[in-house]
């Protein structure tokens, strides 16, 4: 009988190695054949005269715990009706006449050691039960945070999205009502108000390209000025641009590239936006290709 129950505890832990995780009708049959291998053990040992019958009790505490209810009634139900055959079918236990007089004494110390066992596995197997309970919940508390950011996130991108295409129309008709005023003759004969306009024409471009940019960087095009070119024209033209934007900088650069390299055709306000804003303002760069 002890040779049947290590074999099954090795084949237990052998099965528990290569499985992520229990089900209700696993465990219901682990404890189904613990409460069988108590039965016969206590057969074999006295029956219902035997003080350790007390330890029917941890695996309907288990049960209790691991089990939904349906299962634990069953469990209990199967736990009553074996110490119920216990009281009628057994193998009485045979004591030696010598140092075993006291029958009485003799049970209340298995009686004792039977309740220092059943405290001191429920303590054990409660621990571990707690514990793999906790690390359970810190593990969905991570996800549901996770969840969380995630889902922030997206809604942060939502919101800049909208609003680079609410952003669109307004600066499109700036643009355009801009260009009319360049070319009305009472402001383009006025050097100052000309050079007013041209900044601001340069604003509204800049505007553009970070809209453009927030729109890529969400997934969507805006559609405009999207054209091949080449590595040297873009290069060339970003630096022209910084130097604008930045007039009380000074930027040293020398293109080495040739001609005929070609760039990917994306939206260069775009690009030359996403590359522009890193560099920051009244500094003293040098750049070489």
């Amino acid at each position: 009988m002890i040779s049947g129950l290590v074999a099954l505890n090795v084949v237990s832990l052998l099965w528990l190695r290569y499985r992520a995780d229990i089900n209700n009708r696993e465990l219901l049959v682990a404890l189904t054949l613990d409460v069988a291998a108590l039965t016969a053990l206590l057969y074999l040992s006295g029956g219902a005269t035997n003080p350790f019958t007390s330890l029917y009790l941890l695996q309907v505490t288990l049960g209790a715990v691991l089990l939904d209810a349906p299962s634990t009634w069953s469990l209990v139900a199967l736990v009553c009706m074996n110490f119920a055959w216990l009281t009628s079918y057994y193998r009485p236990l045979e004591l030696p006449q010598q140092g075993f007089a006291d029958a009485f004494n003799l049970y209340i110390a298995g009686t004792f050691i039977g309740l220092v066992l059943d405290a001191v596995l429920l303590v054990v197997f409660m621990t571990r039960i707690n514990r793999n309970l906790r690390d359970r919940d810190l593990r969905l508390a991570a996800l549901r945070q996770h969840a969380a950011e995630q889902d922030h996130i997206v809604r942060i991108g939502l919101l800049a999205s909208g609003a680079a295409h609410e952003l669109g129309t307004p600066l499109a008709s700036l643009s355009v009502i801009l260009g009319d005023w360049r070319r009305m003759p009472v402001l383009a004969s006025d050097p100052d108000l000309s050079q007013d306009l041209g900044e601001m024409e340069i604003s509204v471009q800049r505007c553009k390209s970070i809209v453009t940019g927030i729109l890529l960087s969400a997934g969507e095009a805006r559609g405009e000025g999207s054209s091949p070119t080449t590595v040297a024209a873009f290069l060339t033209a970003l630096v022209e641009e910084w130097r604008t934007t930045r007039p009380s900088a000074t930027l040293y650069f020398r293109n080495a590239f040739a001609p005929t390299s070609r760039s990917s055709p994306t939206s260069r306000s775009s690009r030359r936006s996403s590359t522009c804003s890193t560099m920051p303002p009244r500094s003293r760069a040098t750049g070489s290709s």
